[in-house]
């Protein structure tokens, strides 16, 4: 059966309200334009808190170009049909058109019930965010293209939709299943987040103070600027000992690789600046090691 988190597991965080939780969550996700997957049963807010990052980020900067060709301001948000062919998403065309990950630039790519988009669209989408570019091939013409953008996405539980619903009966097989997570997996490790709402219950209604959370991730931003230190890419730049012997400890019993684990330690990094703390601690990591999928370098999610 599918692995999930529970309340109690929530609640580690030291709080005893959900939507305070899922609060900070979402305040992360959108101050460092972290890459979310929120997933559950039908009737679960999924949409609802994916939609919310993108409400919550602050504009773009002068120095930041935008090309959804949008009049309006703020940052753009793309949400293509899950239809959506390869040319669709990244360009093509004889006139060498760019796609949705470059509107997407700068801005919130969000992919609703992302298991329904094609392989190909999934897997080549790795391949652009690694890159942060998409470059097109057309008759002896290139052309390359900005696709710098935060991914948000939102799932079902399964096929059906009704694995965690109490008023639905699940008919999926275990294979079925995963078969149906599979074609998630590569685009999943880009998440730094991932969202199980099914603990939240159908139709979860959160009353959020989205003006005291836009201050709060403002102030979360300029934090990180005073603080920021220049990243390197080996364990070295962790704080200290303490941390690493946690994160290891984390890798071991839950076979991460060291991409997720980079997912985690990103995460908690800006949990951190939510607290205005120059240093990661110790229950930032906690927190953000448990919006982590179970498996993520043989399968998304365990059936």
């Amino acid at each position: 059966m599918l692995v999930k988190i529970t309340e109690q597991e929530l609640m580690r965080a030291g709080t005893n309200k959900l939507s305070f939780d899922i609060g900070r969550t979402v305040m992360a996700a959108a101050a460092g334009r972290l890459n979310a997957l929120f997933w559950g049963a039908i009737g679960t807010p999924k949409y609802y808190l994916a939609n919310l990052i993108h409400e919550l980020q602050p504009p773009l900067g002068a120095c930041q170009p935008r090309f959804d060709e949008g009049s309006y301001e703020g940052v753009p948000i793309r949400n293509p049909h899950a239809s959506i062919t390869l040319e669709g998403m990244f360009g093509g065309g004889e006139n060498l058109c760019y796609g949705e990950v470059t509107r997407a630039h700068n801005g919130v790519l969000l992919l609703s019930e992302a298991p329904e988009f094609k392989s190909s669209v999934l897997q080549m989408l790795s391949v652009v965010m690694n890159g942060h570019n998409v470059t097109l091939s057309r008759a002896g013409r290139d052309a390359t293209y900005p696709a710098d953008f935060q991914l948000v996405m939102t799932a079902n539980s399964c096929p059906c939709g009704g694995y965690g619903n109490k008023e639905r009966v699940c008919l999926c097989s275990a294979r079925s299943i995963k078969q149906y997570w599979k074609k998630m997996k590569n685009v999943a490790q880009k998440c730094q987040f991932v969202i199980d709402c099914d603990i939240f219950g159908q139709d979860q209604a959160f009353n959020f103070d989205i003006e005291q959370m836009m201050h709060e991730i403002d102030n979360a931003i300029a934090f990180d600027t005073e603080n920021s230190r220049e990243e390197t890419s080996d364990w070295d730049s962790f704080e200290n000992a303490e941390n690493r012997d946690c994160l290891d400890k984390l890798q071991r019993e839950k076979n991460w690789s060291d991409k997720r684990l980079h997912c985690v330690w990103k995460a908690a990094r800006w949990l951190a600046n939510l607290d205005r703390s120059v240093f990661v601690k110790l229950r930032h990591i906690e927190e953000a090691a448990m919006y982590q999928p179970p498996v993520v370098n043989e399968d998304l999610l365990e059936a």
